[in-house]
């Protein structure tokens, strides 16, 4: 719906799921001992002010207070170490920034409280908001006064203007903070460089088309046209139309998924057009009556769409169902999520009325009254790091007294079986320590304190004290399939012992390969006993270490014709391997000749050729054999040939050189002959 004031051209609203990441500065748990100085804490930073407790008071810090900790003096006055935890959470979940086009202000609300904080003037017709990744900055384009207002979000105020040429609508920040993209309802859409706040390029897009969204790295916008049936995919590394993306219908917003895999189009068919985002090609619709503005829950899972200009419609994204449809104040126009997912506002022009929806249970917990005519396109809430940041003072007491630390939760590992993992890790500390501090990881786990050498115990030499040592942990190439946990057991003369837990771990199935032998043989024979080879075998392992060994078969029969027959394998079973199976071929041959002679061996008696093998003659029983020299005498002679010759005469080798060979069949059916030669 239409912003009251504006009355050029129709336009609707895209906003893009933008949170605002508040993170405090890498805080580090501290050992010190009685009356030494502790270092500071610095956490506070962006707009998120940070609020601390302390539960041990007694060490010299206040039981609680507001920003940093500064340096103070450690007291402990026991004979036992003293271990205060802190724990530090932002002052406010963060902001939300609607834009009033009558009144020209941008009303800030305090999201923690739902109160209006300030109210910052602005340009003409402030209709589009954006907010800076680190939350520090607020962009503003205003409709009238052709010009983008700069906020400083720790101000409160304008604190630069960048004049453009027209009228302005969607304003969007890139995932990196550094650059600043408007669109000109002239027909272009602007780069603002926001370091310098100076316009940097410009490019010609339909005149339509007012929304945009960003993907996660920045480098494409995509951009629907209102009154056209197109969707135009912009290369901002070229400032250039990358692609083009056919929506039957004119577009009122769209939204990428999470993941940047799917896009969502509101167009004016009554529909939301679920697209691949890369290709654009269409992967369902979702009914929606008058479509308008949306937004995609932080896990992918909920779309959120204005409907008919005076509903929030939420729907089930794993099955496009609608879950629930909730009034909402007329001519609803813009709507945000808190960083947490937990809220969404909602402005509605009539009634000047922002709604607030918990969407846990998907009702409306307050309405907040705006100005005049609220109207914000865009991301317009932002958000502190809603996650509390906790971390310890141990103070030791004057008699020194042993003690460890831990810091830096180990994550969750995976590997398959025989390839160990890669590490993760944390770090070790220690003071006043007597002893080795020992180590003994739980089952399937393996440590090292240099990342080459891992153990399933070890043990860390000190000169009484420990800082930040490295410890790293993975899975065990030997660890077999399956689930892993356990604590990670870290002990030292006359410290208190620290079980460190280990996540749930996986550990996954080997690829082995089974490739069938290709095997050959005559008509009318027995097939040859079929063989198979194994690639990837770990640990040093064979097939016997298998369950079940795979089941080698074909359909070749005795009387089978001549040709290829599969020998197919399958069934072999383990638990540490999944199987890949090649099969093999078994090729049957028409004719058999009556005997395969060969013309040289080597009786030496290494095992490799040491008889003069002559193939199928052993099924001629009443052959006769016979072996001469060059002088023409007979040394071996053999009716039948079960035993082959082993190259001797009169029980001594025969010497090296060159033979003859004459075998006869008692039918007269062939006579074989011709010379063998003995090899050494």
């Amino acid at each position: 719906m239409l912003p009251m004031k504006l009355t050029l051209q129709y336009f609707v609203n895209i906003f893009f799921i933008s949170f605002f990441f508040f993170q405090a500065s890498a805080q580090n748990s501290q050992i010190v001992d009685n009356r030494s100085v502790t270092t500071p804490l610095t956490f506070s930073q962006g707009i998120c002010g940070y609020r601390w407790t302390n539960d041990q008071p007694g060490i010299g810090l206040p039981a609680s207070g507001t920003g940093n900790i500064p340096s103070f003096t450690a007291v402990n006055n026991t004979k036992v170490p003293i271990v205060a935890t802190i724990t530090a959470v932002p002052a406010s979940s963060g902001y939300a920034y609607i834009a009033d086009v009558y009144l020209d202000v941008v009303s800030v609300i305090d999201i923690n409280t739902n109160n209006i904080i300030a109210r910052i003037p602005v340009g003409k017709g402030p209709t589009g908001v954006a907010v800076s990744p680190d939350g520090g900055k607020v962009y503003v384009a205003n409709y009238d006064s052709h010009n983008v207002s700069v906020i400083d979000a720790l101000e409160n105020k304008v604190i630069a203007t960048i004049q453009l040429d027209n009228a302005l609508g969607s304003i969007r920040v890139s995932p990196d903070g550094k650059r600043v993209y408007v669109v000109d309802l002239s027909g272009k859409l602007i780069t603002i460089d926001a370091l310098t706040n100076t316009r940097m390029a410009s490019l010609s897009v339909p005149a339509s088309t007012y929304f945009m969204s960003i993907n996660k790295d920045g480098s494409k916008i995509y951009l629907p046209n209102a009154y056209g049936d197109e969707l135009h995919v912009i290369n901002t590394l070229t400032n250039t139309i990358e692609a083009t993306f056919s929506i039957g219908s004119g577009s009122n917003a769209a939204v990428l998924s999470p993941d940047g895999s799917r896009l969502y189009v509101s167009t004016r068919n009554q529909t939301v057009l679920v697209l691949d985002a890369a290709v654009g090609t269409l992967i369902s619709t979702i009914s929606i009556n008058y479509p308008n503005v949306m937004t995609v829950s932080a896990d992918g899972k909920q779309l959120y769409v204005t409907s008919q200009g005076n509903k929030v419609v939420i729907v089930n994204l794993s099955n496009n169902s609608i879950i629930a449809n909730i009034a909402v104040n007329q001519y609803a126009e813009g709507l945000s999520l808190t960083k947490d997912g937990s809220r969404l506002y909602v402005i509605g022009q009539v009634g000047s009325t922002v709604s607030v929806i918990n969407t846990v249970n998907n009702t409306i917990i307050n309405r907040i009254r705006v100005g005049s005519n609220p109207y914000s396109m865009g991301d317009f809430v932002s958000g502190c790091n809603s996650g509390s940041i906790t971390f310890k003072i141990t103070v030791n007491p004057t008699i020194p007294v042993p003690s460890l630390l831990v810091e830096g939760p180990v994550t969750t590992l995976s590997t398959r079986y025989g390839t160990p993992s890669e590490p993760t890790s944390f770090s070790l500390s220690g003071s006043n320590l007597s002893s080795d501090v020992k180590l003994k990881a739980p089952d399937g786990f393996q440590i090292s304190t240099d990342e080459v050498n891992y153990f399933d115990e070890l043990n860390v030499s000190h000169s009484g004290t420990i800082i930040g040592k490295k410890i790293f942990v993975r899975l065990s190439a030997k660890a077999t399939v399956g689930k892993y946990n356990g604590a990670l057991l870290i002990s030292s003369d006359g410290a208190a012992s620290i079980g460190l837990q280990i996540p749930e771990s996986s550990v996954s199935p080997a690829i082995l390969t089974i490739m069938v032998n290709s095997l050959s043989r005559y008509q009318h024979r027995e097939n040859p006993i079929l063989t198979a080879q194994y690639f990837g075998f770990v640990n040093g392992e064979t097939p016997a270490n298998l369950i079940t060994l795979p089941w080698l078969s074909t359909l070749a029969v005795l009387d089978s014709p001549a040709g290829d027959y599969v020998i197919s394998v399958s069934n072999a079973a383990s638990i540490n391997y999944e199987f890949l199976y090649i099969p093999g071929l078994l090729s049957v041959l028409a004719v058999e000749p009556v005997a395969l002679v060969p013309n040289s061996f080597s009786p030496n008696g290494d095992g490799i050729n040491d008889y003069w093998q002559i193939k199928n003659l052993e099924t001629h029983i009443d052959c006769t054999v016979q072996i001469f020299n060059r002088s023409g005498n007979k040394i071996f002679s053999s009716v039948g040939y079960l035993a082959p010759w082993n190259g001797t005469y009169n029980g001594k080798p025969v010497p090296v050189g060159t033979y003859f060979y004459k075998i006869t069949f008692p039918d007269g059916s062939a006579i074989l002959s011709g010379s063998i030669t003995v090899l050494m």
